[in-house]
């Protein structure tokens, strides 16, 4: 899980990294980019707890699997062709994306751990996710500078690989995540 948090939060934090330069690059106002940014976090605070709860049922390797795949999607967009109009359709659906995995992701490493392990878990899954701000702006730049629109093709195919792995690694387990944790013996 968390070798996959890393590699998707890599690409998926282009949105901060490569998104800004592709805008520029357009000749797109900067005011643009402040829009994108401000939708994104507008529809995460008004939507993500209700998709949470939702999708609690539902078993967790798929949602966010799903959630990588959605991400992937959108950074397929821009590479297909980038495009203002490509640009805000790409962040309706990597906001989607993110939805879906962030908040499962989290707390299926919190269900993962050992009973008063919670915060070495919370803490190994945080430094995950904090490696893709990290890695994203050395190679995101370095990508951005060699192709853009390579760097928008891998950025889709790194959440895309990372959902089927963690689909075929995770899907041969059932139920919740919490469901999942091992019992522990009294001794």
């Amino acid at each position: 899980m968390l070798l996959t948090v890393i590699a998707v939060d890599t690409a998926y934090r282009q949105y901060y990294v490569s998104l800004p330069l592709q805008l520029r690059d357009l000749g797109q106002r900067p005011i643009w980019y402040g829009l994108l940014i401000t939708a994104n976090c507008l529809v995460i605070v008004l939507f993500e707890v209700q998709i949470a709860l939702r999708l609690a049922r539902h078993r967790a390797a798929a949602v966010i699997a799903a959630g990588y795949a959605v991400v992937g999607v959108g950074w397929l967009v821009i590479g297909i062709h980038a495009a203002l109009a490509t640009i805000i359709a790409a962040t309706v659906i990597v906001t989607a994306g993110e939805m879906l995995y962030k908040p499962t992701a989290t707390a299926t490493v919190a269900d993962a751990a050992p009973p008063g392990r919670t915060g070495t878990y919370q803490s190994l899954y945080a430094a995950a996710s904090i490696s893709g701000m990290v890695l994203a702006p050395a190679l995101g730049g370095a990508g951005y500078g060699i192709s853009p629109r390579g760097l928008w093709l891998a950025a889709a195919a790194v959440p895309l690989l990372a959902g089927a792995v963690l689909a075929r690694g995770r899907g041969r387990r059932s139920g919740h995540p919490a469901r999942l944790r091992q019992p522990h013996s009294a001794a």
